[in-house]
C-alpha cells in the first residue's frame, strides 16, 4: 500500500475494487461523567480534529484492518 485515501476520495476515483485495507479511528468516552468541572480537550482522528467540552474521560483508538480474499 502506497496511498491512503478517505472514503470520499475512493468514491470520487471509483476505486472501491482496489481497497486493500481500512484504517479506523474511534473516540470513546466513559458512560458517566468523571470530572467535577467541564474540561476542553482536542483529539486527533487521522486528519480530523474533534474538540470536546464536558466532564467525561475520553480515549482514541486506531487500528488498521487488512482485507483478505481480495479478488483482483
Amino acid at each position: 500500500v502506497d496511498q491512503y485515501w478517505t472514503a470520499t476520495e475512493v468514491t470520487n476515483n471509483n476505486a472501491w475494487d482496489k481497497v486493500a485495507l481500512v484504517q479506523v479511528a474511534m473516540l470513546v468516552r466513559t458512560v458517566e461523567p468523571v470530572f467535577k468541572q467541564p474540561d476542553t480537550q482536542t483529539y486527533q482522528l487521522f486528519e480530523q480534529q474533534i474538540t470536546t467540552t464536558d466532564r467525561y474521560k475520553h480515549a482514541v483508538y486506531t487500528t488498521t484492518i487488512y482485507l483478505r480474499n481480495i479478488a483482483r
